[in-house]
């Protein structure tokens, strides 16, 4: 992850993002469509820990939508 990612992982705690790094991980996918089709939703991306030793809580990404429309009002 680069500095200024606006990226959110499932835990940001210092001793798992160390662990994390440790581990050997796959490439990750390519960002989802966004989860929704209008308002604001996110984009997902996933990868897979190549040792099962590594946690799990570091395989997915979420962060919002790049940009979003705003749904009609009914």
């Amino acid at each position: 992850m680069n500095a200024g990612d606006d990226v959110y992982e499932k835990d940001d705690d210092d001793d798992d993002i160390n662990e994390a790094r440790a581990c050997e991980w796959s490439e990750w996918t390519e960002w989802t469509d966004c989860t929704v089709t209008c308002g604001r939703g996110f984009i997902i991306r996933h990868r897979t820990a190549r040792k099962s030793s590594c946690r799990k809580a570091f395989n997915v990404q979420q962060k919002p939508c790049p940009s979003h429309t705003a749904c009609p009002i009914r």
